[in-house]
Order: structure tokens, then C-alpha cells, then sequence
């Protein structure tokens, strides 16, 4: 593909693919950059553009999936990181060992968790993903997002609570 044709069936898309951007990253430098990467990589693809049926839809793919690995690598903190934050309030050695117990038993529940269900629990309660930024990121319904964040928070407390109940009971 030369130039010229790449030029013809790319730029008409620009306006549309940038305010895209734009809306799911709330910034448009962030936007500007993740355009810049997805005419590279297009570019790169240049001699296969013409295999796929809606180009449109392949590359407004393409600025999402951008869009969103940008979105979680801004707002990614671990869940170690989140105990580390806890410790510091703990005076007591006492404390501490039990602040790590319990966010070990919560990272053993979430990882035991589906795919799903992890992923939302991680992103809402972890790396403070909104709901609107979790339903547009896993591409899932309000009612199904609530619903998975629901189960897995239920399974994470059954967890826990069997762990704590464990030993407390008679043989």
C-alpha cells in the first residue's frame, strides 16, 4: 500500500478516532499520543488494511484497546501496596502480623475467583476504577458489572469468614 491509499482510507478517520480517545481517556494529550501509536502500528499493518471488512470498526478496536491499556496502567496499585499503606497506621508488631495475615487471605480469595469476577473486584476495589470506566473497559452491562462485583465480594467475605471460623470450632 502506498502512501497516497494509506492516507485515503486512515486520515478520514482521524476527527472521530481522537474525540473517541478523547472521551475514554478524559485527556487529549494521552489522546494524541495513543493516535501517533495507532498510525505506527497501522502503518506497520499497511499491506494487510485491505483483509479486514470494516476497517472503521478494526482500528476504533485497535484506539479503544490503546485507550484502555493506558487507562489501567495509570491507575494500577497493587494489593501490596495497599497493605504497605495499612501498615504504616500499625503501631504493634501484634497488628502488623495481623494487617499481612488478613491481606494475604484476601489476595489468596481473589486469585481462587473467576476470570470475570477477579478482574472487576480488582479494578473497582483495588485500582478505584469507576463503574462507567469498568462497564466501558470489559465491555459489559451496568447490571452484569454489579453483578459480578457483587459475587465476587461475596466469595472474597465467605472466604475470609471460613478462615476465621477455621480452628474456633470443635472436632
Amino acid at each position: 500500500m502506498k502512501v497516497e491509499e494509506f492516507k485515503t482510507l486512515i486520515f478520514p478517520l482521524n476527527r472521530k478516532l481522537f474525540a473517541f480517545a478523547g472521551r475514554l481517556l478524559g485527556d487529549f494529550s494521552d489522546a494524541e499520543d495513543i493516535m501517533q501509536d495507532i498510525y505506527i502500528k497501522l502503518w506497520q499493518k499497511r499491506d494487510e488494511l485491505h483483509t479486514y471488512h470494516n476497517l472503521e470498526a478494526f482500528v476504533m478496536t485497535m484506539v479503544r484497546n490503546q485507550c484502555l491499556d493506558k487507562i489501567k496502567s495509570r491507575k494500577t496499585i497493587s494489593i501490596d501496596e495497599k497493605f504497605y499503606q495499612s501498615e504504616r497506621y500499625a503501631s504493634d508488631p501484634h497488628q502488623q502480623l495481623e494487617i499481612k495475615d488478613s491481606f494475604e487471605s484476601i489476595k489468596k480469595a481473589i486469585e481462587a475467583l473467576p476470570e470475570q469476577q477477579r478482574t472487576v473486584i480488582e479494578m473497582k476495589d483495588i485500582q478505584g476504577h469507576t463503574t462507567e470506566e469498568i462497564v466501558k473497559i470489559l465491555n459489559l452491562t451496568p447490571t452484569a458489572m454489579r453483578a459480578n462485583l457483587s459475587r465476587a465480594r461475596k466469595a472474597i467475605r465467605e472466604s475470609i469468614t471460613k478462615k476465621m471460623q477455621y480452628g474456633t470450632q470443635g472436632n
